[in-house]
């Protein structure tokens, strides 16, 4: 048990170089870049949605750009949440029915920061999309930006959400949607809007699978560092 808590305690050191290293090793597009483009304090701050299944990605093209995101308080929660520190990430504990989404919202109230949600986390089921993020643009104002990523050669898991891990040195595409806003959602019926950003982002995934190639054609290089190194802005 000792060995075993000393092992997790090493991962939080050890996983985000491992991340920086071997997602370095893609070539990685971006597509809706407009959607995001202008810095925070032009286009003000939003909300990344995007399935558990895809994230790991995130991580790398979004690390220290000032985001932050909701973690469970589950044990395996407490790794993510001290991994995604190291990578420059601020961190909320809960979910989105359980505490996370108002203490996201009191920061929000703090100060401007993007946020960043996995919709169907932290135990799906896989791509159904749970209504606390609809809450939590009700209640910020944020817009929602859909957004997903996909690979031309990967790795797909026998885990609830069928985690997707690429193969080193493969082509990857991120991939933004337009800003989905929530206007005046009653706070016990959300599920229209919930209904309607599922359809979107499950189509978003879908159809960034099925035509990779012709959307990677289409699609931008990566700069070295995030969108614009200069501004170190995020983007999906």
């Amino acid at each position: 048990m000792a060995r075993l808590d000393a092992l997790l305690a090493a991962v939080p050191r050890i996983a985000p170089a491992l991340i920086r290293l071997y997602f370095g090793t893609l070539r990685i597009r971006w597509l809706g870049i407009e959607h995001v483009d202008p810095p925070i304090e032009l286009r003000g701050p939003c909300i990344y949605a995007f399935w558990h299944q895809r994230m790991l990605l995130f991580t790398y093209t979004h690390r220290f750009q000032g985001v932050t995101i909701i973690v469970s308080r589950h044990r395996d929660g407490d790794l993510i949440a001290r991994t995604v520190e190291r990578l420059g990430f601020g961190t909320v504990r809960g979910s989105s029915t359980r505490g996370g989404g108002p203490a996201l919202f009191q920061l929000c109230r703090r100060r401007s920061v993007d946020l960043a949600v996995t919709p169907d986390g932290p135990r799906g089921p896989r791509h159904e999309l749970k209504p606390g993020i609809i809450r939590l643009a009700a209640q910020t104002g944020y817009p929602i930006i859909p957004a997903t990523c996909s690979f031309a050669r990967f790795r797909q898991f026998r885990s609830w959400d069928g985690f997707i891990l690429p193969h080193p040195f493969t082509r990857a595409l991120v991939r933004a949607g337009a800003p989905f806003r929530v206007q005046a959602a009653p706070a016990d019926d959300p599920e229209p809007f919930r209904a309607r950003l599922e359809r979107i982002l499950q189509e978003l995934t879908r159809e960034t699978d099925r035509d990779f190639e012709a959307l990677w054609a289409q699609a931008r290089p990566a700069p070295p560092y995030g969108l614009r190194a200069d501004r170190r802005l995020t983007c999906p």
